[in-house]
């Protein structure tokens, strides 16, 4: 559960930084903000969206540019 007070996060980053730090990324998210993370590759995508959903964000969009991915994901509104 996402649970500090940045309204909104942009991390250009590889994807296993991406996946490794998603938990932190998300405890200091608030409730409802937004991610966009961007740096990981085509194959890579689903392992980053998979890594941010456990730690409990939402993806809302993904963008592809030849084989860069990147993506927006919001935090679950606190309730």
């Amino acid at each position: 559960m996402c649970s500090s007070d940045l309204d909104m996060i942009t991390a250009n980053l590889y994807s296993s930084l991406l996946t490794g730090l998603a938990d932190l990324l998300c405890k200091v998210l608030a409730p409802g903000g937004i991610l966009i993370a961007s740096g990981m590759m085509e194959d890579e995508k689903e392992a980053v969206i998979d890594a941010f959903f456990a730690a409990g964000l939402n993806c809302d969009d993904i963008l592809s540019e030849d084989i860069w991915v990147g993506g927006l994901f919001t935090g679950l509104p606190q309730g």
